[in-house]
């Protein structure tokens, strides 16, 4: 067994292999999924594996399911034979697993986190270990018995939404079952995206309601309603607004999950780097918020 530290494009491709060595099963737990292509391209390997189990757990967004898990990967995964796809709204933790390997990270499924962000985590290489989980349960090896336990309990105390799984016909001469078919047993996804099509969220660009443009009216003639304020993913020059404080660029970027606690790079207020303490829920950073609110009258 090895624990191994990786970083960036290491840890991408950990992932990938993870995923195009699985035979028996395979756990992709995570808050997000927008699913990149290369792994796609792993899993679309697996569509004729009924042997492989795969568990996909994710965050159910306040705004939405289609935040976290977007139809077009729910139809995308649905089309697996064996497969459960749960939820858990308090999970933020990201752990994929196999029989051979799991991995511990910051990385969402995410496309733009494996191209953009920087991403750790920890490997935990236990090929030749994981065929026996009588074996992982009862071994000494802390890290990934704890683990694995750990998150068995988190997907029994999950919420099934979807579930398909494989129907054997039993063969003759004591022959391994065939694979026939697959049933979806538990399908509560179709109706959550249909009363749950994706809108604008937090704000909209476009006209304004009429209370912001009563508030645009009585700030016209206010000098403090020319001061800029900076987007806080780019660091751009924009209107000082704080349910507006991205580029139209950069917030139909954020808008396709919405998380309003996603850390985002510069301080709304004065434009200076956050270090990722910045999000859309808190703009400003701590330091410079009684200054902004003594600026802005807010």
């Amino acid at each position: 067994m090895a624990i191994t530290f990786l970083k960036g494009s290491e840890l991408n491709t950990a992932l990938e292999h993870l995923i195009e060595d699985a035979d028996n099963y395979l756990y992709l737990i995570c808050p997000y999924f927008h699913l990149h292509e290369k792994l796609k391209v792993e899993l679309k390997d697996k569509k004729d594996k009924p042997d492989l189990k795969i568990v996909v757990m994710f965050d159910k967004n306040e705004e939405g399911t289609h935040k976290s898990l977007r139809k077009e990967d729910f139809d995308f995964l649905r089309t697996f034979p064996n497969i459960e796809i749960r939820y858990e709204p308090k999970l933020h933790a990201k752990y994929y697993a196999s029989e051979d390997r799991a991995i511990i990270t910051s990385l969402n499924l995410l496309q733009y986190s494996h191209d953009h962000n920087i991403e750790v985590g920890v490997v935990m290489d236990v090929k030749g270990f994981l065929g026996d989980i009588g074996d992982l349960v009862s071994s000494g090896n802390s890290v990934e018995r704890d683990s694995y336990l750990y998150f068995e309990k988190v997907i029994k105390n999950s919420e099934l939404k979807y579930q398909r799984v494989p129907v054997f016909e039993k063969a003759l001469l004591g022959f391994k079952n065939d694979y026939k078919k697959s049933e979806e047993n538990v399908n509560l996804l179709d109706d959550v995206y249909k009363s749950n099509a994706p809108s604008a969220v937090g704000y909209k660009w476009g006209k304004n309601s009429p209370a912001e443009e009563r508030e645009r009216r009585e700030w016209s003639n206010n000098p403090l309603a020319e001061k800029v304020g900076y987007c806080i993913h780019t660091g751009e020059e924009i209107p000082f607004n704080l349910k507006k404080p991205y580029t139209r660029k950069a917030f139909s970027t954020w808008s396709q999950f919405s998380n309003p606690d996603y850390s985002e790079r510069f301080c709304h207020y004065f434009g200076e780097p956050s270090n990722g303490e910045t999000t859309f829920a808190n703009p400003v950073l701590r330091k410079n918020w009684r200054k902004a609110k003594e600026d802005h009258r807010f």
